[in-house]
Protein backbone atom coordinates (compact mmCIF):
# COMPACT_ATOMS: atom_id res chain seq x y z
CA UNK A 1 0.00 0.00 0.00
CA UNK A 2 1.17 3.54 -0.79
CA UNK A 3 -0.13 6.43 1.33
CA UNK A 4 -0.20 9.97 -0.04
CA UNK A 5 -1.78 13.20 1.07
CA UNK A 6 -1.88 16.97 0.93
CA UNK A 7 -3.11 19.50 3.49
CA UNK A 8 -3.92 17.57 6.69
CA UNK A 9 -3.33 14.35 4.75
CA UNK A 10 0.28 15.30 4.08
CA UNK A 11 1.01 15.18 7.78
CA UNK A 12 -0.83 11.89 8.21
CA UNK A 13 1.04 10.37 5.26
CA UNK A 14 4.40 11.41 6.72
CA UNK A 15 3.45 10.02 10.15
CA UNK A 16 2.69 6.62 8.58
CA UNK A 17 6.44 6.19 7.99
CA UNK A 18 7.23 6.55 11.71
CA UNK A 19 8.11 3.58 13.90
CA UNK A 20 5.15 4.04 16.26
CA UNK A 21 2.67 3.28 13.43
CA UNK A 22 2.09 -0.43 12.73
CA UNK A 23 0.06 -0.24 9.50
CA UNK A 24 1.57 -2.41 6.72
CA UNK A 25 2.56 0.04 4.00
CA UNK A 26 5.33 0.13 1.40
CA UNK A 27 5.70 3.83 0.68
CA UNK A 28 4.56 7.29 1.76
CA UNK A 29 4.22 10.25 -0.61
CA UNK A 30 3.43 13.35 1.46
CA UNK A 31 2.95 16.48 -0.64
CA UNK A 32 4.59 19.50 1.03
CA UNK A 33 4.62 17.87 4.49
CA UNK A 34 5.17 19.72 7.74
CA UNK A 35 8.09 17.70 9.07
CA UNK A 36 8.36 19.53 12.38
CA UNK A 37 5.40 21.17 14.14
CA UNK A 38 7.63 23.40 16.29
CA UNK A 39 7.33 26.48 14.01
CA UNK A 40 3.53 26.14 13.94
CA UNK A 41 3.39 25.84 17.74
CA UNK A 42 5.29 29.13 17.98
CA UNK A 43 2.75 31.11 15.95
CA UNK A 44 -0.58 32.71 16.82
CA UNK A 45 -2.21 29.78 15.01
CA UNK A 46 -1.36 27.65 18.03
CA UNK A 47 -3.93 29.59 20.09
CA UNK A 48 -6.51 27.62 18.09
CA UNK A 49 -4.52 24.39 17.72
CA UNK A 50 -3.38 24.16 21.34
CA UNK A 51 -0.23 22.13 20.58
CA UNK A 52 1.82 21.42 23.68
CA UNK A 53 5.57 20.75 23.65
CA UNK A 54 4.73 17.06 24.13
CA UNK A 55 2.25 17.12 21.21
CA UNK A 56 4.96 18.58 18.96
CA UNK A 57 7.46 15.93 20.06
CA UNK A 58 5.00 13.06 19.56
CA UNK A 59 3.56 14.23 16.22
CA UNK A 60 6.52 15.73 14.30
CA UNK A 61 7.73 13.13 11.77
CA UNK A 62 11.28 14.49 11.76
CA UNK A 63 11.57 14.04 15.54
CA UNK A 64 10.45 10.39 15.50
CA UNK A 65 12.24 7.16 14.54
CA UNK A 66 11.47 6.02 11.00
CA UNK A 67 10.42 2.58 9.77
CA UNK A 68 13.32 1.33 7.63
CA UNK A 69 11.02 -0.82 5.47
CA UNK A 70 8.90 2.17 4.36
CA UNK A 71 10.11 4.26 1.42
CA UNK A 72 9.40 8.00 1.37
CA UNK A 73 8.97 10.11 -1.75
CA UNK A 74 8.40 13.71 -0.68
CA UNK A 75 6.99 16.24 -3.12
CA UNK A 76 7.39 19.98 -2.52
CA UNK A 77 6.19 22.72 -4.86
CA UNK A 78 8.62 25.28 -6.26
CA UNK A 79 6.84 28.20 -4.59
CA UNK A 80 6.54 26.56 -1.14
CA UNK A 81 8.00 28.04 2.03
CA UNK A 82 11.11 25.88 1.94
CA UNK A 83 12.02 26.49 5.60
CA UNK A 84 8.96 24.52 6.74
CA UNK A 85 9.83 21.45 4.69
CA UNK A 86 13.62 21.12 4.88
CA UNK A 87 14.81 17.94 6.57
CA UNK A 88 17.19 18.16 9.47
Amino acid sequence: MVVSGHSAGRHLAARMACADIAVPIKCVVPISPLRDLTPIAQTQMNQNLGLSVEDVRQQSPTLLPKRSEVEAHIWVGGAERVRLFMAR
